[in-house]
């Protein structure tokens, strides 16, 4: 049987783009950029495996400071990021620096880089206020596409990339926790493969938060043993609804989240956390003092 060469050609050069691109993962795309920051994600919405990426120190590359960044301290190649003057971040790439998102990214923006297999080009199509590790953050939907290429991306201000759908539809680098600036929010922890490893969920727990009595931070932890839809809400004592801290459909694993009494305004007084998950359901009393 013969094939066409230029069939064979191009069939060549399509999968040579698709390495390329699954090469430039998205995952290691970051922002806000200090020094400590860590995030965690949970590689697709059909895996468990979770990835850890942290700025460990700075560099001068070209004259200009970088962020490195590894995924563990043996990593003797790092990523560099650095984020210029007009707000835009970018990642070094074969001596390239290729923008990725915008601080205050906005409707009328778009940036975009080109390499020798098209032009990826970043948009703003849409924004809505959504409660992101028990914070009230704008989350902005950008589409990152190209060619026949088109990912659809979450991304905040305050955490970064929050979550992806790539062009069949699959969610990937879901953000499951982070360290900004010191502060630790949602799940930081790694997967557990070993089913012997005693630190493994074998039960839905809400524990009590701490520290409580609390001003204004306090950490509210949590465990499920199986992917399920989890709720975790705070009441006040007349059953009133304050805020929901978590809505989303999460994998096994341990969570803790930062939750904050400035959002809300509250007044001292005696409220209520619930978890609901499954058929479980468990509520437990946290104190605001002023």
């Amino acid at each position: 049987m013969k094939y066409d060469s230029s069939i064979i050609r191009i069939s060549f050069i399509l999968m040579f783009v698709c390495v390329a691109l699954i090469s430039n993962s998205k995952g290691q795309t970051l922002a806000p950029l200090a020094v400590g920051n860590v995030w965690v994600y949970q590689e697709s919405e059909n895996s468990a495996q979770r990835v850890k990426y942290y700025l460990s120190d700075t560099v001068t590359i070209g004259g200009n400071i970088y962020y490195a960044c590894k995924q563990n301290n043996s990593d003797s190649v790092a990523i560099h990021f650095r984020l210029l003057d007009d707000g835009v971040y970018v990642r070094k790439m074969y001596g390239v620096d290729y923008p990725y998102y915008k601080a205050n990214f906005s409707m009328v923006d778009t940036i975009s880089y080109r390499q020798w297999y098209g032009t990826w080009r970043f948009i703003m199509t849409a924004e809505a206020i959504e409660n992101i590790f028990g914070k009230e953050v704008t989350c902005k939907s950008i589409s990152a596409n190209m060619i026949f290429m088109n990912n659809n991306e979450k991304w905040t201000d305050e955490f970064g990339l929050i979550s992806g759908i790539n062009s069949t539809g699959n969610g990937y680098h879901i953000l499951k926790g982070c360290v900004v600036n010191g502060v630790l929010y949602g799940d930081t922890s790694m997967v557990v493969t070993n089913i012997n490893d005693d630190k493994l969920v074998t039960g839905f727990i809400l524990e009590q938060n701490y520290p409580n009595p609390f001003n204004p931070e306090t950490v509210i932890s949590f465990s499920i043993p199986a992917a399920s839809n989890v709720q975790l809400k705070i009441y006040d004592v007349l059953g009133k609804e304050v805020s929901t801290l978590v809505n989303e459909y999460k994998q096994p694993g341990k969570y803790s989240i930062n939750y904050s009494a400035k959002n809300n305004e509250l007044a001292s007084g005696i409220y209520f956390y619930s978890l609901s998950a499954n058929n479980f359901y468990m509520t437990k009393k946290l104190l605001y003092l002023k």
